[in-house]
């Protein structure tokens, strides 16, 4: 994440927070799903952290988070 321009960051972490809206909307089969659900959930984390260290806001627009 430390290598993203703040652009890229932001829209990365948009990115993961919608595969996270769709795995947390429970729409496929949880079983298949929960290894990418899970380093879906550690990346998306993991973007929020480095969006906080470079002081951006992360706008949920209407994610299931």
């Amino acid at each position: 994440m430390k290598d993203l321009t703040d652009e890229e960051l932001i829209a990365k972490t948009h990115k993961l927070a919608s595969s996270m809206s769709y795995y947390n909307a429970a729409e496929g089969n949880w079983e298949q799903e929960r290894v990418p659900r899970e380093a879906c959930a550690r990346e998306l984390q993991d973007a929020f952290v480095e969006m906080r260290a470079r002081g951006l806001e992360f706008e949920n627009r209407g994610y299931l988070l």
